[in-house]
């Protein structure tokens, strides 16, 4: 009797030892609209009572690599990507897959916590707010926020906004809203290609829907200017000095490109005449033409930067006169110029072929077979190669430049490639797919009218898919500063 007595007394001991050790959590403090948000304050907290237990993420948990203990841990993001992205609280995945109200935010499932009751909505609230004011830490730092890291910068046509991803942590760092409509009421303005200037301070974005250009800061984020191009600009090409770019017209009845300045982004001449839905624009090495693909013309022109006029025009199907208004049957849609300057290779969306022409003969000499549907094609850094996705067959093929024939087709991209760029290295390249057709995503959404498009990281070397990114919808045009 003596020995139980003293054993109870040892684990009543132990008990009431250990209930005094263990932590207590910390109160949750919902702060007033006027109060400034602390992570350690008022997020903290409901992260740490809500998302803690076995298999989840908190005390050293990590569920799909989500760690929720600290505000770097969250900004690690999971194996599936950034699950915050700041100043975006509708657009972060740590918002919807808390929420269950799709009048407030969007709501993703698997709903979490898992298999317990919803958080209130007063935390959920306070979540949000957290994120569209920047996300910040007790320091009020946004993470990953330097101006001098390396970043991809892609167009989401589908929802009028820039993504922006971390190239060294391959994390969806921000978006940038671009136009000017109110996208609550009105149709996506469409920024449908993106453009870098030499020195990277500034993209360029065309919005292919309402006839605008926009000039933006690479470090802060801002809009620096704007100008009205005509209906439909397709393009945006720059001249190596950065001082002034060209801008093609994809309405087939404006059939001028512009030559804008940069610097106040007016318009210094206009480009009468050049075709039927000019899409893409190269210039020649010593800047002296400008050549464009005009998609609808299934044609070819050449322009004299000397005298602003076409000089000629190339039928891209050989030995055909040009393609008669409305009836195009190729489509030339991309240009991409030959290191050497004497060839152009230009994708033909209808034609499921990249077309050979060369210059001084002013001819179409090769046909390359490739994917159905060619998009957006580019060399790699060393042009030994062409990479085109391929945007209806889900592939991408390799063209190899020596014996001009497809060395290559990497599969197993979700939904739609759409266009390509390569790190200057040439070790990785990033696909950009449109997923606008049977979209897969890791959580799928509801309560929000547009799919996430995606980008994809190809290893350059073995030629394989080595992760994807979920980013704004439709994503199309694609740079990277490095």
């Amino acid at each position: 009797m003596k020995l139980s007595f003293c054993f109870a007394s040892i684990v009543l001991l132990f008990l009431v030892s250990c209930k005094k050790e263990l932590p207590t959590e910390p109160s949750i403090v919902i702060p007033s609209d006027s109060d400034s948000i602390i992570f350690s304050k008022h997020i903290q907290p409901i992260l740490k009572q809500s998302c803690a237990g076995i298999g989840c993420h908190i005390n050293g948990e990590k569920f799909n690599g989500v760690s929720l203990d600290s505000w770097q841990d969250i900004f690690n993001g999971s194996k599936l990507g950034a699950i915050v992205v700041p100043f975006s609280g509708k657009k972060s995945l740590l918002l919807s897959i808390i929420n269950s109200d799709t009048l407030f935010a969007p709501v993703s499932t698997p709903s979490m916590p898992f298999g317990r009751n919803k958080l209130p909505l007063s935390y959920i609230k306070t979540i949000k707010r957290w994120i569209d004011e920047g996300a910040k830490n007790d320091n009020s730092e946004i993470n990953l926020d330097s101006p001098n890291r390396q970043r991809i910068f892609l167009t989401s046509q589908s929802e009028d906004k820039v993504s922006v991803i971390d190239l060294e942590k391959k994390l969806l760092t921000r978006f940038i809203t671009v136009g000017n409509r109110d996208d609550n009421t009105t149709p996506p303005e469409a920024p449908h290609n993106i453009a870098l200037s030499p020195d990277k301070k500034y993209f360029y974005v065309n919005l292919i829907a309402s006839g605008y250009i926009e000039k933006y800061s690479t470090e802060t984020y801002k809009k620096l200017g704007e100008l009205r191009v005509g209906s439909s600009p397709s393009q945006i090409i720059l001249t190596k000095n950065g001082e002034n770019l060209f801008v093609s017209n994809f309405n087939t009845n404006e059939k001028f490109i512009f030559m804008v300045n940069t610097k106040n982004m007016t318009v210094i001449r206009t480009i009468e005449e050049v075709g039927r839905g000019s899409h893409s624009l190269v210039l020649s090495q010593d800047e002296k033409f400008l050549y464009s693909a005009n998609a609808y013309g299934d044609e070819i022109s050449e322009i004299d930067l000397t005298t602003f006029e076409v000089t000629r025009r190339l039928s891209i199907i050989p030995n055909s006169p040009l393609a008669p208004n409305g009836v195009a049957t190729v489509e030339p849609y991309h240009l991409i110029l030959s290191k050497n300057g004497r060839t152009i290779y230009v994708s033909c969306r209808k034609h499921s072929e990249v077309r050979v022409i060369d210059i001084p003969k002013w001819q179409v000499i090769d046909s390359i077979k490739v994917g159905n549907r060619p998009l957006i094609i580019a060399f790699t850094p060393n042009e030994d190669e062409i990479w085109v996705p391929n945007q209806a067959d889900n592939s991408l093929s390799i063209i190899n430049i020596l014996n001009s024939k497809v060395t290559q087709t990497i599969s197993g991209f979700k939904s739609q490639p759409h266009a390509i760029a390569f790190t200057q290295n040439s070790s990785k390249a990033y696909v950009t797919c449109e997923n606008q057709k049977d979209p897969e995503l890791h959580h799928p959404i509801i309560g929000n009218s547009t799919v996430s498009g995606l980008v994809y990281e190809v290893n350059v070397l073995t030629k394989s898919i080595n992760s994807n990114i979920e980013v704004g919808g439709f994503a199309a045009g694609i740079v990277i500063k490095e």
